[in-house]
C-alpha cells in the first residue's frame, strides 16, 4: 500500500519527470495525506481501494510494485495475481518483504532482541512471507527474474536499533490489546529497546529484506 506515498515518490523521481504514478491503498486518511508531498515532476494520483480487487483494466501499467504489504494479509496468493492482471505485457512486477521469522540479534545479547521473533509472529498476518516470495511468483505464474535478500549490520548509533525500538512502540499498543503484553512488560521492554539503542558498544543486525521481481 502506498501509505503516505512516499515509496510512490521514490518511484516518480527513479523513472523520471514524464512518468505517471498511481498509489493505492485501502485507508482513506492515508490517501488524503499523500497528495500533499513533492510531486517530482511526475503526474501522482493514490486511490483508496482493496489491493485484492483493484479497479484498474487488465494490463495497465508497465511497473507494479508493493513493499511491506504482503506481511500484513493471508491473502498474499490474490494480491501478487492482481498485480500481474494490471501489468502490461513485459511489464515488471516486483515485491519486498521483510522474513521476521529470521533472528533479528545483536552482541552482546539482549533479552528484548531475543522476544522480536515472538512478537513480530504475534502481530503480522504472514510474519514469514518474504521467504515465500519465489513460491508465490512461481504460483501465480511468474518466474522470478531476479531475487536479492539484504541484511543491515549496525555497530553503532546510526538507525537501526532506533527502528527497531519504535517499530515495537508502534505495535505495542496491538500487542497490548491482544493480551499478548501487560503494561509492566511493555514498558520493560521499551527501556531494554531504548537501552541497546543508547549502547554504542551493541552492534545490531537485522532481519532479511526479500525481492523478488518478474519480467510479465
Amino acid at each position: 500500500m502506498s501509505g503516505i506515498g512516499e515509496t510512490t515518490r521514490l518511484i516518480a523521481r527513479y523513472l523520471g519527470p514524464r512518468s505517471e504514478c498511481t498509489g493505492v491503498d485501502q485507508d482513506a486518511g492515508l490517501i488524503q495525506v499523500a497528495p500533499t508531498g513533492p510531486s517530482m515532476g511526475a503526474r501522482l494520483t493514490f486511490r483508496v481501494c482493496d489491493a485484492t480487487k483493484l479497479p484498474f483494466e487488465d494490463e495497465t501499467f508497465d511497473f507494479v510494485f508493493t513493499r511491506y504489504l504482503l506481511v500484513h494479509v493471508r491473502e498474499a496468493l490474490t494480491l501478487l495475481r492482481e498485480m500481474i492482471r494490471v501489468a502490461r505485457k513485459g511489464a515488471v512486477v516486483a515485491a519486498q518483504e521483510g522474513d521476521f521469522m529470521f533472528n533479528q540479534c545483536c552482541y552482546p545479547d539482549s533479552w528484548a532482541y531475543k522476544r522480536l521473533n515472538d512478537i513480530w509472529g504475534a502481530v503480522f498476518a504472514n510474519a514469514t512471507v518474504g521467504r515465500q516470495l519465489v513460491a508465490l511468483f512461481r504460483e501465480a505464474g511468474c518466474r522470478p527474474a531476479g531475487t536479492m535478500a539484504d541484511i543491515c549490520i549496525e555497530p553503532g548509533c546510526s538507525g537501526l536499533k532506533r527502528l527497531f525500538r519504535m517499530t515495537f512502540e508502534a505495535v505495542g499498543p496491538a500487542l497490548l490489546a491482544k493480551g499478548l503484553l501487560n503494561e509492566s512488560g511493555f514498558n520493560a521492554l521499551c527501556q531494554e529497546f531504548l537501552r541497546v539503542e543508547t549502547d554504542e558498544a551493541v552492534v545490531s543486525i537485522s532481519n532479511p529484506v526479500i525481492t523478488v521481481w518478474s519480467v510479465v
